[in-house]
């Protein structure tokens, strides 16, 4: 819930600033603020993409789920 608290921050800030209706220092400081909500959400995503499984296949035999950890390759970074 964190993540989408920080975007939704992120996103009013940046509203706020392209509105041109904050002065310099006041969109300075909001920009200072967004940096590190942009860190935080990074870290949060680099902590869900390491938990992220993709699945492969199920065992017919067994029903168990096969699954394997997520890594973008260059391909799925495009």
């Amino acid at each position: 819930m964190e993540f989408e608290k920080n975007l939704k921050e992120l996103e009013k800030m940046s509203e706020e600033i392209a509105s041109g209706k904050l002065g310099l220092k006041e969109s300075i400081e909001s920009f200072k603020k967004g940096l590190k909500l942009i860190n935080a959400c990074k870290k949060e995503l680099t902590s869900a993409e390491k938990s992220v499984k993709k699945l492969l296949s199920v065992d017919e035999e067994t029903d168990e789920i096969k699954t394997e950890d997520f890594k973008l390759t260059s391909e799925d970074e495009s």
